[in-house]
């Protein structure tokens, strides 16, 4: 069975017929690893019992510009001193990862929001820009901007832009999407959960991993979903995770990878729930 414990049965039984029906699955991931990461368990099982899984990564360039000083810290975090190199790796670790279990990959090849540039700078911008890259980034620092959880006005066009390629994707209706919380605040997961929220009602959203073991979901923002929890088996989500090299050095220092439950969440009015 899908889901063991009595407080899951309702969302067992629609998995369940989920997987009979052999209905396709849809994963919005805002990065490489992210669907991965938070959704691997429920990933892995779905493939075992030849389920149709599609993961659509949305952000997985960079920009050839001079990065930021987060940029940079991010790179060395990784093991890496050129953005473009540390991208074709994580694309080749994304797809060697998901394709050994038969998943099919779809890269948006949209910027990351470190890289990210405005597209209207003014002549002081413009000047200084090289020497000072923070002046013409959307997101010019991790802490102050990249997390803050808020979407700049300059990324409004480029959310349109995801939705026409998401609609060109997936048929509304026809399939099982699932999409970031965005509880981290990573403001790449948060364009990503509004995106998917507006264009398919029905998103199941996962809890962000390894966001959830710092932030907190108790917000207003999430008071109209219900919460369940699906059971890891850790065995199998680890190897998963070790596929992505690059990033397990620079998210796990110490090598470990703290097994948690996936947590997965639903609009109180969706009909997987009902």
């Amino acid at each position: 069975m899908l889901f063991t414990y009595r407080p899951y049965r309702k969302i067992m039984e629609r998995l369940l017929k989920l997987i009979t029906a052999k209905t396709p699955c849809y994963f919005i991931s805002p990065h490489l690893d992210d669907a991965v990461l938070s959704a691997g368990s429920l990933i892995y099982r779905l493939r075992k019992k030849h389920v149709p899984v599609t993961i659509i990564n949305v952000f997985t360039k960079v920009d050839s510009h001079t990065p930021t000083l987060s940029a940079r810290q991010f790179l060395r975090q990784c093991g890496y001193r050129d953005p473009q190199k540390l991208f074709r790796d994580r694309i080749s670790e994304d797809e060697t990862t998901l394709r050994a279990i038969g998943c099919r990959v779809i890269n948006l090849d949209f910027i990351d929001s470190s890289w990210r540039k405005k597209e209207k700078l003014n002549p002081v911008s413009q000047w200084l820009g090289p020497l000072i890259p923070e002046l013409i980034h959307i997101y010019p620092t991790y802490r102050w901007h990249v997390i803050r959880g808020k979407i700049s006005e300059n990324d409004y066009s480029l959310m349109d832009k995801i939705g026409r390629r998401l609609r060109q994707i997936i048929s509304p209706g026809k399939n099982y999407v699932f999409s970031p919380l965005g509880n981290g605040n990573h403001v790449d997961h948060v364009i990503v959960h509004k995106v998917s929220s507006l264009i398919f009602p029905k998103t199941i959203f996962w809890s962000d991993f390894p966001y959830l073991l710092t932030s907190s979901d108790k917000d207003s923002r999430f008071s109209d979903y219900k919460k369940y929890e699906f059971p890891v088996r850790s065995e199998n989500k680890n190897k998963l995770i070790k596929g992505y090299k690059s990033q397990v050095r620079a998210i796990f220092k110490d090598g470990h990878i703290p097994q948690m439950k996936e947590i997965y969440y639903l609009s109180r009015n969706n009909r997987y729930v009902s």
